[in-house]
C-alpha cells in the first residue's frame, strides 16, 4: 500500500517536476552504443538508499524539459514505470541504481537523468546527474579477406626456423578464429597469433604466423590457414608450399 501511495504521488506531478538531490554519481557521463545492443546507464548514491525515492527522467529531442521514465518507491523492488515506455526501459537497484535499455534505437540518443530523495519536491535541479547516451547506426557484418605469406627467402637461406603469414583483415565484428594445418592435420604448436587488431570501429586485422623447421619447408609440404568467420557459409581455406600459392 505503502509503495502505490508513492507511486500516485508521483504521478500527480507535473511531467516537469524533479528531485533534488546532490549525492549521486553518475558511473560514466557518455556512453555509445549500436543500434540493437542492450545498454546500462549506472548511478550511484553514496547515502544508504533503502528508504529513498529513485528515479530515473530523461530529455526528449527539441526539448529542454527532464520527463519522467520510471520510479522505485522506498522499501520496494520493484520499478513503476510510466505507461508511455516501451518493456525495453527497465530499472535496478542493487550494487547501484542502473537503467537498462534493450534494442537501443536511434531515437534513444539523449541525455538520461538519476535522482533520489527523502522527499519529492517542485524543483528544476537534477543536480547535474546525467548520462549522454550515443546511438550509432549498426555496423553490417563483413567477411574477412585472408593472405597468406611465404617465407622469404632471406629466412630461407640463413635460419633453422622460417615463418609463415596469414594476415586476416577487414571484418567485423571482431570474433574470428583462424587455425593451420600441414596437410591434413592441425597444429597446435609454433602458432602465434597479434590478437584482435582495431584498424577502424568497423574492421578489425588478426595476423597469425605459423613457425616451421626450415628443411620441412623446403620437403614441399602443404601448409593451410583456416579462417572462420559468422558472414562465412564455409570457411575460408588459404594453401601454400615452396613452389608457392595452390589456391
Amino acid at each position: 500500500m505503502e509503495g502505490l501511495c508513492w507511486t500516485l504521488l508521483l504521478m500527480a506531478l507535473q511531467m516537469d517536476g524533479v528531485l533534488s538531490n546532490s549525492n549521486l554519481i553518475i558511473l560514466q557521463a557518455v556512453q555509445d552504443a549500436r543500434e540493437g545492443e542492450t545498454v546500462r546507464l549506472g548511478c550511484r548514491n553514496n547515502q544508504q538508499q533503502d528508504d529513498r525515492l529513485l528515479t530515473w527522467g530523461y530529455v526528449p529531442a527539441g526539448n529542454s524539459t527532464i520527463k519522467w521514465i520510471m520510479s522505485l518507491s522506498p522499501g520496494s523492488n520493484n520499478f513503476t514505470r510510466l505507461a508511455a515506455f516501451e518493456p525495453r526501459f527497465s530499472g535496478a537497484n542493487d550494487s547501484e541504481f542502473s537503467l537498462t535499455v534493450e534494442q537501443v534505437k536511434r531515437g534513444d540518443s539523449m541525455r538520461f537523468y538519476c535522482q533520489s530523495a527523502d522527499v519529492v519536491v517542485n524543483a528544476k535541479d537534477w543536480c547535474g546527474c546525467a548520462v549522454t547516451l550515443n546511438v550509432k547506426p549498426a555496423i553490417s557484418p563483413r567477411p574477412p579477406s585472408v593472405l597468406l605469406l611465404q617465407p622469404s627467402p632471406e629466412e630461407i637461406s640463413l635460419q633453422d626456423d622460417c615463418k609463415l603469414v596469414c594476415v586476416v583483415s577487414d571484418f567485423y565484428p571482431d570474433t574470428v578464429s583462424v587455425s593451420w594445418y600441414i596437410g591434413s592435420t592441425q597444429l597446435s604448436s609454433g602458432i602465434s597469433n597479434s590478437g584482435i587488431l582495431m584498424e577502424s570501429e568497423d574492421s578489425y586485422t588478426i595476423i597469425s604466423e605459423l613457425t616451421v623447421p626450415t628443411l620441412q619447408w623446403l620437403r614441399g609440404l602443404q601448409y593451410t590457414c583456416l579462417v572462420s568467420h559468422k558472414t562465412l557459409s564455409s570457411p575460408i581455406r588459404k594453401v601454400i608450399n615452396k613452389d608457392g600459392k595452390l589456391n
